[in-house]
């Protein structure tokens, strides 16, 4: 994919700490080595298996190239009589400058509790302190459990973000909102603390696999749907000029607008609450249906029927569905649990009826005063109110019940025909 090209640095809570670019390895750890944290002596990279196999190895080998010893035993080279021999030699509890790295498992199903137990018992292992900085290195996973693990280890250390997916480039990563899930529901368990530095790489999206880019892309509909080029399909998405281009820019817009809203409601007590039109809903049908379904896909159908609620209650015309469903369905999105897109693989999975819907959207954190939060919308691009808002179980079960009920009827028929 054609990148972003020159660095650009993007400024959030008065810091410019935000850098965008293509192919910035070499420039990552020579910034955190020699500016950003020269005094720090343990870098800590935190990465899952996918990957470890494809960018681990060239982040420590430049490590390396600045003296820096790997995990806790490892063979170095010793002069003796002015030749050098390898020699093994433990590297926990010395002073010395180390990288040294910890692996998980890949997908949201290893964001949990005991996720973050294993890795701080890892870093205590090492000997860790507080001068430790931890590096994220992948997903929207990878920095939510990285940023949670960095701001409760030793009461909070540093800890930088290099995202790997367009999702977490342009979100996750970006505002410091971190945590873990639980079987109650989706980050539940978490804080709001900010990373000394995010890398924005976009030559990582080269390895992306379709499905997973359409996905992530979904995410972006909350910032950037006013200007989307509905016409773009995502079957063009690697060999068409056009479509690189609007991928640029939708990375470009979504960082600064998401970094503009942070710098005004940090805390996400207003504003910032805007930015999750759709994942109330999409969050329900995700702890359910998840491995099955992705982030986005869970987004995408939770984005329609909050929609559908917004048009129910007169906030906004019908003709928001079909913007929508253009939209989504042109980025190859399901649009419905109906969608033959999903159909096969929600089939594994007994369908969610109504009623546990609800019970799990009343775990979502924008709730307040006993009743759902939802992002509701006058049109495309067009908040109803800058915040999310108070909707009644009767107005979701009005709205949204025979969707739920058409999903769960079809998938019964679909599965009585096989058999």
């Amino acid at each position: 994919m054609s990148g972003i090209g020159k660095r650009t640095e993007l400024e959030m809570l008065g810091k410019k700490n935000i850098i965008l670019g293509n192919n910035l390895t070499k420039f990552v750890v020579k910034d955190l080595i020699e500016f950003i944290k020269p005094e720090t002596l343990v870098f800590v990279i935190i990465t899952d298996t996918n990957v470890e196999k494809l960018y681990l190895q060239e982040f420590l080998n430049e490590f390396k190239k600045y003296g820096y010893i790997g995990n806790s035993t490892e063979f170095i080279k010793v002069p003796i009589n002015g030749n050098e021999i390898r020699t093994t030699r433990s590297t926990k509890k010395l002073k010395m400058k180390k990288i040294i790295h910890y692996v998980i498992p890949p997908g949201e199903g290893n964001k949990s509790r005991e996720t973050v137990s294993r890795v701080q018992d890892f870093l205590f292992s090492e000997a860790c302190d507080r001068d430790t900085t931890l590096i994220g290195l992948g997903g929207g996973v990878i920095g939510d459990l990285v940023g949670f693990i960095a701001s409760t280890y030793l009461r909070g250390i540093s800890f930088v973000n290099i995202p790997t997916t367009l999702l977490a480039m342009v979100d996750s990563s970006i505002g410091g909102k971190n945590g873990v899930d639980t079987p109650a529901g989706k980050n539940l368990i978490g804080t709001i603390y900010q990373p000394i530095r995010i890398y924005i790489d976009t030559n990582f999206l080269m390895t992306l696999p379709k499905r997973e880019f359409c996905n992530e892309i979904e995410n972006e509909f909350t910032k950037f749907i006013t200007s989307l080029d509905t016409s773009i399909n995502i079957n063009q998405w690697d060999e068409s000029p056009h479509f690189q281009l609007l991928i640029s820019k939708i990375i470009q817009f979504s960082v600064k607008f998401k970094a503009r809203v942070v710098t005004e409601d940090e805390r996400d007590k207003g504003r910032r609450q805007t930015l999750n039109f759709g994942h109330t809903i999409g969050h329900a049908l995700e702890q359910h249906y998840t491995p099955h379904l992705l982030h986005g896909e869970c987004l995408s159908i939770g984005m329609i029927l909050e929609g559908k609620i917004a048009v129910g209650r007169n906030h906004a015309e019908p003709i928001l569905i079909e913007r929508l469903e253009t939209i989504l369905k042109n980025f190859n999105l399901p649009i419905g649990l109906n969608d033959e897109k999903i159909r096969e693989r929600i089939l594994i999975v007994p369908p969610i009826k109504i009623e546990k819907l609800l019970k799990i959207m009343k775990t979502d954190k924008k709730n307040g005063s006993g009743s759902i939060h939802i992002v509701l919308l006058n049109g495309i691009g067009e908040l109803l109110k800058p915040r999310a808002l108070s909707v009644s179980d009767g107005d979701i079960l009005t709205y949204i019940k025979h969707d739920i009920e058409k999903a769960i009827s079809k998938t019964t028929l679909t599965l009585m025909e096989t058999i």
